[in-house]
């Protein structure tokens, strides 16, 4: 699990952990994540956190050497980037592009979710589930995330998903499945703070019942295809 210090990857080490699961938690700052330290204080030791920076590859190399040889059933690609934040829109707008804050991004999302996929693909494949997860968002779809005009993500979120499906394909022979599928979707009805429990409760279901079949899809937490 990557980016696992907030949000959406803390309830999944939360959820995980909590259902008596092995967790490798990966995140930039192990100093600095006080609450997935608690969880791991609490988990009897089933959560292992891991300093894992998806920009920075020489600590996604250092991970995978301490569990060569290690089964992974699923390995969930959640580290990613909306920057610039919502008042400083303008960065990531036409006409007033931030490319250097462009290129991060795409750093982020696009190549940090394909180098942990590929160093931890024999992981992955010694496994019984054999899962590989990358994280998206509507914002990626050219349907559903058209009228968010936001340079930066959206299109990294689309390229990952593009990312997906060629990975579908080119690891088919090997068996792992991979779903790609967006993550700021949980129900509007529920409270700001609930809706990554409701969102991850909801995907967890997802990833246990994804077969081969699905492999490359673009999947709500609620099961339906996200139209692209």
């Amino acid at each position: 699990m990557t980016g696992a210090n907030r949000g959406l990857g803390l309830a999944f080490v939360r959820q995980y952990a909590a259902d008596g699961w092995e967790v490798i938690a990966g995140c930039r700052d192990r100093g600095g994540a006080d609450e997935l330290r608690s969880i791991k204080d609490a988990s009897d030791g089933r959560v292992t956190v891991e300093r894992l920076d998806v920009l920075n590859f020489s600590t996604i190399a250092s991970v995978a050497k301490d569990y060569n040889g290690r089964a992974i059933d699923v390995i969930i690609n959640n580290a990613g980037e909306m920057a610039p934040k919502r008042e400083d829109i303008g960065r990531q707008s036409f006409g007033s592009m931030d490319y250097g804050e462009w290129a991060r991004i795409f750093r982020t999302n696009v190549f940090g979710p394909m180098k942990v996929s590929e160093t931890f693909l024999d992981n992955a494949a010694a496994s019984d589930q054999k899962k590989i997860v990358h994280m998206l968002s509507t914002i990626g779809s050219n349907l559903e995330g058209v009228r968010t005009p936001v340079f930066c993500c959206g299109p990294s979120k689309a390229a990952l998903n593009k990312v997906s499906i060629l990975m579908a394909e080119a690891l088919r022979d090997r068996g792992p499945r991979i779903v790609s599928r967006p993550c700021e979707d949980a129900p509007r009805r529920s409270r700001r703070e609930d809706r990554p429990a409701d969102s991850i409760g909801g995907m967890r279901k997802v990833i246990a019942g994804l077969t081969l079949e699905a492999t490359g899809g673009y999947i709500r937490y609620t099961g339906e295809t996200v139209a692209f």
